[in-house]
């Protein structure tokens, strides 16, 4: 059974050039009518192209002849939805997790394992590095053989015919790893991501796609050990966030104090210092794409 949903933006139609009474007599040679149209003002999803589903926008002329066939052709072409971060005040807050396991060995506990991921704020833009704060307090007799970090992105497509049915797909859009953290030691770092435009569009304003983004970091321990886990939801946008700090500070050495608790969230009880802490796949022609101003260049 197939699964379906349309949405129309906009569709208007021109004439360019029209005959009177006896036609339209187009001499042989190149012939040149230029033409404009202003977008809506209104806020338009961003181009998007997958096999389950796609927001595309097109051009199609179309030369009239009368008893005969038509001739016909169409372009794509791109259309990026800024997102100003600064107007979405819930992305400058900081953000800290930790959660902890005990690890036991032959039935006697070795001790714990504490994972604490933190974010001097939440909204990211296009070529922005994701700074990510980490810190492992191993107490136990066990390694950390890695901490994997990955970033998800999850699309939603809501189909309305021939009834309502959400098929969400999963992807993992950026991914880093560190090394191994000895038993009985205590280490923290930074790790950088970054995600490109092409795989962050701004689908706010389209009622059947829509996108959300999540941090996954992931401490790996040895078989039979569960690994420790800690995702956190971050935004994406065109217009990055100004008056933040970018710098990653240690909570966990400003409280100079172990954070060791269940999985837990939430503004962290620390300072920054300034304002604010800071399946795809296509057959059909692309259009050529409009990318928005780099980080550097937004920053300038």
């Amino acid at each position: 059974m197939s699964f379906s949903a349309e949405e129309i933006y906009f569709d208007e139609m021109y004439t360019l050039v029209e005959g009177g009474p006896d036609g339209l007599h187009i001499s042989a040679g190149n012939h040149v009518y230029p033409f404009s149209y202003i977008l809506p003002s209104r806020t338009l999803p961003s181009r998007f192209y997958t096999v389950y589903g796609n927001v595309q926008y097109k051009i199609r002329a179309v030369f009239i002849r009368s008893w005969k066939f038509n001739y016909e052709d169409e372009l794509l072409f791109s259309i990026v939805s800024p997102v100003d971060l600064n107007c979405l005040p819930e992305v400058r807050s900081p953000s800290t997790k930790s959660a902890e396991e005990m690890v036991s060995s032959c039935l006697t506990s070795s001790g714990s394992i504490i994972l604490t991921v933190w974010l001097p704020f939440t909204g990211f833009s296009v070529g922005q590095n994701i700074n990510v704060g980490t810190r492992i307090q191993n107490m136990s007799n066990v390694s950390v053989e890695r901490v994997v970090y990955e970033i998800i992105q999850t699309i939603e497509f809501m189909a309305q015919q021939p009834l309502v049915k959400i098929l969400s797909i999963k992807k993992s859009i950026a991914m880093e790893y560190t090394n191994c953290i000895d038993a009985h030691a205590e280490k923290s770092w930074t790790t950088s991501l970054t995600v490109s435009e092409a795989e962050t569009p701004n689908l706010s304003a389209c009622k059947i796609i829509s996108s959300s983004y999540r941090l996954k970091v992931k401490a790996i321990l040895p078989f039979p050990h569960s690994n420790i886990k800690i995702s956190q939801p971050i935004t994406f946008g065109t217009v990055p966030l100004t008056g933040i700090n970018t710098n990653i500070c240690d909570p966990c050495a400003q409280l100079n104090s172990s954070v060791a608790a269940p999985v837990s969230e939430g503004t962290p009880p620390y300072s920054f210092q300034a304002n604010a802490v800071s399946d795809t796949g296509s057959s059909q022609p692309q259009p050529q794409s409009t990318a928005p101003p780099s980080y550097e260049e937004a920053t300038h």
